[in-house]
């Protein structure tokens, strides 16, 4: 339960990330709804700073819900400082937003005559935002890793990992960038499908055949 309610958590927060978002590229458009995203973040991560230092020690309130909502995702890096959680919660969700209108989930209204025809791109649309995702969530969780344990013994092995998803990153923005958006997806989410499908299958195994086994 305790790991399911940070992730369930954050899945909710990129549902509502996307709606938002969604909601203000169409309003404003593209740049204006960057921009007043990454203020309205701004000031939620600010408000909630404050809320995080008027509230009482030892007692949980709905200024610490509050605040662990915007700050949710500088908690996975591992450092409780309130600067630190302001910043990087902020940086978060601003890379969050970016995200979802780089990946043309949130495009504008299109026309009529040309809703349908755009449905196929929409799709690899939502999987490369999915994918994304994903890759930085795992950063994320990686980087808090190795923030932790640069106070006494950095970890190198998670070095290539975390090099291997920056690239996959940075790759599929580039073939995104040059109309190949389903190669795009297959670079940024092929890796972590394949991980995720291998250890379902591990766990699967384990759980079926592991009680008839003796392991000593």
């Amino acid at each position: 339960m305790r790991i399911l309610t940070p992730l369930v958590s954050r899945i909710i927060s990129v549902i509502a990330t996307v709606l938002v978002v969604r909601w203000l590229s169409r309003s404003l458009g593209v740049w204006p709804a960057f921009f007043t995203w990454s203020l309205g973040m701004a000031v939620g991560c600010g408000i909630s700073a404050w809320l995080l230092r008027t509230s009482g020690v030892d007692r949980i309130t709905w200024r610490n819900r509050v605040a662990g909502y915007f700050f949710s995702w500088g908690i996975m890096l591992g450092r409780t400082t309130l600067g630190w959680l302001t910043v990087s919660s902020w940086i978060v969700w601003v890379v969050l937003g970016a995200t979802a209108i780089r990946s043309g989930i949130v495009p504008p209204i299109p026309a009529v005559e040309t809703a349908v025809l755009d449905q196929p791109s929409q799709l690899w649309s939502i999987l490369l935002f999915l994918a994304w995702a994903v890759d930085g969530g795992a950063f994320l969780y990686l980087l808090g890793f190795f923030l932790r344990s640069s106070g006494s013994r950095v970890n190198p092995s998670l070095l290539g990992p975390m090099a291997a998803l920056v690239g996959m990153v940075v790759g599929s923005l580039a073939l995104s960038g040059a109309g190949y958006s389903r190669w795009a997806v297959l670079l940024a989410g092929g890796p972590p499908l394949f991980l995720g499908l291998t250890y379902g299958a591990f766990l699967a195994a384990v759980l079926t055949f592991g009680r008839k086994v003796r392991w000593n």
